[in-house]
This record gives C-alpha cells, structure tokens and sequence, in this order.
C-alpha cells in the first residue's frame, strides 16, 4: 500500500506550530482542582493531561481515537556484527505488524488503538499491503564506515513523519505515539546520542536486546 502523498515540508509544518491554548490548559487544571485527590497527585501524567488540552483546545481532550506509527528500517551498521540475529528480521517483524501479529500490535488491541506501520527504509521489499510504502532508501549505509544516510535523505525521513501525522489527523486521530523496529536500532540511538550530547559511547550504550550478564 503506497501513502498519499502530502505537501507539508518540515519548514512549513514548524511555522505552522502555534502556542498552547491557554485557556484550555487552565480550565484543565481547574478540573483537577475539584476533584478529591492530593493536590497534582498524578504526577506527570497529569501534566500530560493538561498539555494535551493545550495542544488539542479541548479543557478535556478527547483521545477516543488513537494510534500507533511504527517506522520500519534497517540499519548498515549490522555488518559490523553488532546484533544477535540478521538483517532479515526487520523486514519478517514488519511483515508480521501487518498481519496484527506483533507485541505493539497485541498491546495496542488491548488500548483499542490502531497500528499504522511504515516501510521507510527496509533492506527487501515488504511482503504486506498493509505495511504503509515510504521508503527513502533499502536500509542505511554502514556508519562505521561512510555516513548512513545524506542529509536529503534524512530531512525526506522526517518529513515522511510529518506525512504519517498529517494521514492521522485527517482520519480523526488526535493521540499518536511514534516508534521505530530495525535489527541493529540500539546501536544507532546509541550513536545519536552520543553525537547529540557528547558522552563517551561506553555511558549510553548497554549490552543489547536479549544479552544478559551471562552472554556477555
């Protein structure tokens, strides 16, 4: 299944992000002011309410409608032998959140949530008409060795997430959660990290996914 294409670049879609409606936040807080409970007893979860209310208008935000965007790639740097299994896999966990069979997709039916995932840069073509078609490239290049991607392809990437929203919002979604599936994915997070904040590899990055003190 190809997506539609849609128009907003990322310059566009930042002017375009306007203040939070205070309004709607205030009477939000007001709500929780006359409810019996400790004074912000819900913690950040409360403060997400109201910020909710602030970004949707709404003094209490409706996130009847919900879903999840997964976006599936994978990454170059699995040539090094970073990982516990091959490449292979992110296009069969792909293939597999098609069909509804994932843990997202068991989690999300349990939240009456829908799953929308996204092929935007698996290794082999994807054996799915309901994995959503936005691929920028088949797969990142090896970082360790030139740079993953161009900086075209990263900005075309982003803006394939504003895309997604854009899809959501028009089918009346007003609460998304965003997530990525690629074999070798902890170790470029890792090395993000590490580019954005200037800390040595060995403090942002653990043992992996399914290593434990044993294996290692």
């Amino acid at each position: 299944m190809r997506g539609k294409e849609r128009k907003m670049t990322l310059e566009q879609t930042i002017s375009a992000i306007r203040p939070l409606d205070e309004k709607s936040m205030t009477a939000a807080r007001n709500r929780f002011t006359n409810i019996a409970m400790p004074l912000g007893g819900l913690g950040l979860l409360q403060d997400a309410i109201v910020q909710l209310a602030g970004i949707l208008g709404q003094p209490v935000p409706d996130i009847s409608r919900r879903a999840a965007v997964v976006f599936c790639a994978d990454n170059g740097v699995v040539a090094e032998g970073v990982t516990q299994c091959g490449q292979e896999v992110t296009a069969t966990v792909a293939e597999n959140m098609g069909r509804g069979e994932s843990t997202v997709c068991l989690m999300a039916k349990q939240l009456r949530m829908d799953v929308f995932p996204v092929d935007i840069g698996v290794a082999r073509p994807i054996k799915s008409e309901k994995v959503l078609q936005f691929s920028v490239r088949c797969g990142t290049a090896n970082f360790a060795h030139e740079p993953a991607m161009t900086r075209k392809e990263a900005l075309e990437a982003v803006e394939i997430g504003i895309k997604m929203a854009e899809m959501c919002a028009e089918k009346g979604y007003s609460l998304l959660i965003g997530g990525e599936m690629g074999i070798g994915n902890t170790t470029t997070s890792s090395a993000v990290l590490c580019a954005l904040s200037g800390k040595p590899v060995e403090a942002v990055t653990g043992r992996g996914g399914g290593l434990t003190e044993k294996l290692r």
